[in-house]
C-alpha cells in the first residue's frame, strides 16, 4: 500500500493559517510603542508581557485538552476568534488592567492556534515524517514572523503620536489573524478522544504514564536561548553604538526556512536526536558569536548560525516530545512541550535580564550558550547512543 499523500491542499490551508496568525502575532512585537503611547514606561511593559506569558502557561494544560477533545478545527476557529477580537479591542483599552486582559487573551489565543497547528501536523504525517511535517508546516509561522516586524515597520513609518496609527497597528493584526481562521473551515477534525472532558487529575496522569523526559529541558533552554534575539537585541545594539538590527533578522529567517526545506529529512535520515543536536551546537555558537559585535554587519554570522539551529532544533524536538503520546492524546503533549517553551521565554526574559543588567552582555551570552550545550550533552548521554531512533528506523510507539 502506497504511503498516504503528505503535501495536499488541506497540510497548505493549515500552512496559510500558521503563517497569517503568525503574522498578526510577529506586529505585536511594536507593541512597546503602543504602551509607550501610552504613557507606560519599560517596567511596567514588563510586567504586562510577564502577565500574558504566564497566563499562556497557566491555560497551556486545558487548552491541550481541548484539542484531544474536540480536533482542530473548532480550536483553530474559536482560539483565532478570540485572539483576533482582543488585539482589535486593545487600540480601545485606555486602563492598564484592560490591556493586561486583551493582552493576555491575545497571546492564550494564538498559543493555542499554533498549538493546534503542530498537532494537526504530528497528526497527518506518518510516523517517520513527522518531523518533516512539522519542519514544513512551520514554515508558515517563520514566514509570519518574518512578514510581521516589517508590516509593523511600514505602519509605524507613519506619524506615532497619533491614535490612527495605533489603530491601523491593531486592525492589520487583528485582520490577520481572522483571515488565518477562515483559512480552515473546511478542514476536517481528527483523531478527537471519547469520554468525558480532561479533569487536572487525569492530565497529570496522562503526562506521568507518557512523561518525555529530558527532551522538555530542551524546549525551555531553548526558549531561553531564543529571548536573546527577541528581547534584547536591540539593547545590544544600542550599548555597542549602532541602531539598526534588521541585518541579523534578514539572516535569521532566510537561513531556517531554506535549510528547513533542503534538510527536511534529515530527521528521517540520521534520527531526529541526532538532528536536533547538531541544531543545539549551532544555536550555541552563534549565541557566543554576538559577544565580539561593534557594527551592524557583525549580527549576520550570528543570525545565520541562530537561524540554522532554529531549523534543525524545533522540528525534531517538538516530534520527540509529541512520539511519547498517542494521537488522541496528542494535544496533550504539544501542551507539555509548549508549556516548558514558554516558561522557557518567561525565566529568560527574567534571567537574561538580570544577567545583562548586573553583570554583561558577554557573561549572559556565554551563560545561554553553555546551558545549551550542558543540555544537549545531558540529552544525549540519557538517550544514549545505542537507542534506536524510530523516527528512522520509520515505525512508532
Amino acid at each position: 500500500m502506497s504511503e498516504p499523500r503528505l503535501y495536499n491542499r488541506e497540510f497548505f490551508q493549515v500552512f496559510a493559517t500558521a503563517m497569517l496568525t503568525m503574522t498578526g502575532y510577529g506586529l505585536q512585537f511594536h507593541f512597546g510603542q503602543f504602551m509607550d503611547f501610552r504613557g507606560y514606561g519599560v517596567d511596567v511593559l514588563g510586567w504586562v508581557t510577564g502577565i500574558a506569558m504566564v497566563s499562556s502557561i497557566a491555560a497551556r494544560p486545558f487548552l491541550g485538552g481541548w484539542i484531544d477533545r474536540v480536533g482542530c478545527r473548532p480550536v483553530w476557529i474559536s482560539a483565532g476568534i478570540t485572539a483576533a477580537g482582543a488585539t482589535f479591542a486593545m487600540q480601545y483599552a485606555d486602563k492598564l488592567w484592560w490591556l493586561i486582559i486583551l493582552r493576555s487573551v491575545g497571546m492564550v489565543g494564538s498559543a493555542t492556534v499554533m498549538a493546534a497547528v503542530i498537532v494537526y501536523a504530528t497528526q497527518v504525517a506518518p510516523p517517520h515524517r513527522r518531523a518533516e511535517s512539522v519542519g514544513v508546516i512551520g514554515l508558515g509561522g517563520l514566514v509570519g514572523m518574518t512578514i510581521g516586524p516589517i508590516l509593523g515597520d511600514w505602519v509605524f513609518s507613519s506619524n506615532t503620536s497619533l491614535l490612527p496609527t495605533y489603530q491601523r497597528f491593531f486592525t492589520i493584526s487583528a485582520a490577520c489573524m481572522a483571515a488565518g481562521c477562515l483559512m480552515i473551515v473546511n478542514v476536517g477534525a481528527r483523531h478527537r478522544s471519547e469520554g468525558s472532558p480532561e479533569t487536572s487529575d487525569h492530565y497529570l496522569n496522562v503526562v506521568r504514564k507518557h512523561w518525555p523526559g529530558t527532551i522538555l529541558l530542551v524546549g525551555l533552554v531553548f526558549s531561553m536561548t531564543f529571548t536573546i534575539p527577541s528581547m534584547y537585541l536591540e539593547r545590544l545594539a544600542a550599548e555597542r553604538g549602532f541602531d539598526d538590527i534588521m541585518l541579523f533578522f534578514l539572516c535569521y529567517a532566510p537561513t531556517a526556512m531554506i535549510l528547513r526545506i533542503i534538510f527536511r529529512r534529515l530527521p528521517q535520515q540520521i534520527g531526529r536526536g541526532r538532528t536536533m543536536l547538531i541544531g543545539m551546537a549551532f544555536m550555541s555558537v552563534g549565541v557566543l558569536c554576538l559577544i565580539p559585535v561593534s557594527q551592524e554587519w557583525h549580527l549576520m554570522l550570528a543570525g545565520c548560525l541562530m537561524g540554522s539551529g532554529h531549523s534543525f532544533t524545533f522540528p525534531s524536538m517538538v516530534d520527540l516530545a509529541s512520539a511519547h503520546f498517542p494521537l488522541d492524546k496528542r494535544g496533550l503533549g504539544m501542551s507539555l512541550i509548549l508549556g516548558a517553551g514558554d516558561m522557557g521565554a518567561l525565566v529568560g526574559f527574567i534571567v537574561n535580564g538580570q544577567l545583562i543588567d548586573r553583570v554583561s552582555f558577554s557573561t549572559c551570552f556565554i551563560v545561554m550558550s553553555g546551558s545549551m550545550m550542558a543540555t544537549a550533552t545531558l540529552f544525549a548521554l540519557r538517550r544514549g547512543r545505542a537507542q534506536p531512533d524510530r523516527a528512522a528506523l520509520g515505525t512508532t510507539r
